[in-house]
């Protein structure tokens, strides 16, 4: 019967790191004005685990920005009216 212990840490240690890893997962915030950019980071990053959300501009990234919790923001810095810089 195969072990199912972690060759290194064991079973106890390895499950506790798993749960730690999977509760470490961020909420990430995307403002970009292109909509190829913004599905292809949400692609990636909810893939990987991640609670992403989207805003096409600026001024509709920085309300989201007020009313939520983000532990990531990825922002476009050349968009039109609101950049990235402001």
């Amino acid at each position: 019967m195969a072990s199912t212990l972690h060759p290194i840490i064991g079973l106890n240690h390895y499950q506790a790191y798993k749960e730690r890893w999977r509760s470490a997962l961020a909420s990430i915030l995307v403002i970009d004005d292109d909509p190829m950019v913004r599905r292809v980071l949400w692609d990636i990053l909810s893939h990987a685990g991640h609670t992403v959300s989207t805003a096409e501009n600026g001024e509709e990234g920085v309300a989201m920005f007020e009313n939520g919790e983000y532990d990531v923001v990825f922002t476009d810095l050349g968009m039109s009216g609101m950049s990235g810089y402001q």
